[in-house]
């Protein structure tokens, strides 16, 4: 990042911790877990599955499923001929999930939307680092919307995890405290940081980012390479405004290795906080914005 953004200032970059351990700020753990947290993590949750609850979830991704499994080639597979205990997974939409205090949300093992997010992860990877669209897809002829279809199993596992209100707000609550100190630090020009998509949805759903979807991406919330961007302005009225929004290379940069440039831009799409009215210059006082920082802290702090 800094050779692209200042190639030749001298910018020396330190690392708190060697790449093989998270740094804490990062880390979507859970640090309150109880039973009435966890009851009320799994209501909101089933939401998100509408009228069939938790099952409902892998039930409005079966045409992804079949799409991916067919891909996969899973009836050619040895494991089919074999019978393999572990295909019974992908016909199992009872998906359960799982809270400890100092780990990440999970799924247990030997369901459909584990197992295949799982398959769509390394699809996307797949599809980014080939050339060669048959190939990446084994074969098969696939056309956008169906790359589409094999990410959506990837974004719908990332709100199943971390995008229920309660959960956000106690994973994201390190990041939450981050940003909001140095959004208000006097002294403070520039601060990047660089951590997963766990982390924006997370940070989204916790500061009441409204749905979005974003155009020229397969992945349609988080892809890779983003970035949530709070910028600050001074006004000539003597009031400091915030603009946010989510910045990502498109899908053709990524496939293309193209650099990223003031003449090759990346994506810039705004994203709108729920309750929240835009002036005429479409930013947010900072204040309303500080406040949402506020909120989020809170919210953590009333967990069970």
């Amino acid at each position: 990042f800094t050779s692209g953004f200042m190639p030749v200032g001298g910018v020396e970059v330190n690392h708190r911790y060697v790449p093989s351990k998270m740094d804490p700020l990062f880390n979507p753990q859970l640090t309150k877990v109880s039973p009435e947290f966890v009851a009320i993590a799994m209501k909101q949750i089933a939401e998100q599955g509408g009228k069939n609850g938790i099952r409902g979830i892998s039930e409005q991704l079966r045409p992804d499923y079949e799409l991916i499994i067919d891909v996969l080639d899973v009836d050619k597979s040895p494991m089919t001929k074999d019978n393999d205990p572990k295909l019974k997974a992908l016909d199992n939409y009872d998906t359960e999930f799982v809270f400890e205090q100092f780990r990440e949300p999970g799924l247990k093992s030997g369901s459909a939307l584990k197992t295949l997010n799982g398959a769509s992860d390394a699809f996307i990877l797949q599809y980014y680092e080939e050339p060669d669209t048959l190939k990446a897809a084994f074969g098969h002829k696939l056309t956008r919307a169906d790359w589409e279809r094999l990410a959506h199993i990837k974004d719908v596992y990332q709100d199943a995890l971390f995008t229920a209100p309660i959960v956000a707000v106690n994973v994201a609550r390190p990041l939450i405290q981050y940003i909001y100190d140095e959004l208000r630090s006097p002294d403070r020009r520039f601060t990047f940081l660089v951590g997963h998509d766990s982390n924006l949805s997370s940070v989204a759903t916790a500061l009441g980012v409204e749905p979005y979807e974003l155009p020229a991406a397969i992945e349609k919330k988080t892809p890779i390479g983003s970035k949530i961007v709070v910028e600050k302005f001074e006004g000539k009225d003597g009031k400091t405004y915030a603009d946010i929004n989510i910045v990502y290379p498109t899908l053709e940069q990524l496939r293309n290795l193209q650099l990223i440039t003031l003449d090759n831009p990346p994506m810039v799409y705004p994203l709108s906080l729920e309750g929240l009215e835009r002036n005429a210059d479409g930013l947010y006082l900072l204040s309303d914005v500080e406040s949402r920082f506020e909120q989020a802290l809170r919210a953590y702090d009333a967990i069970p």
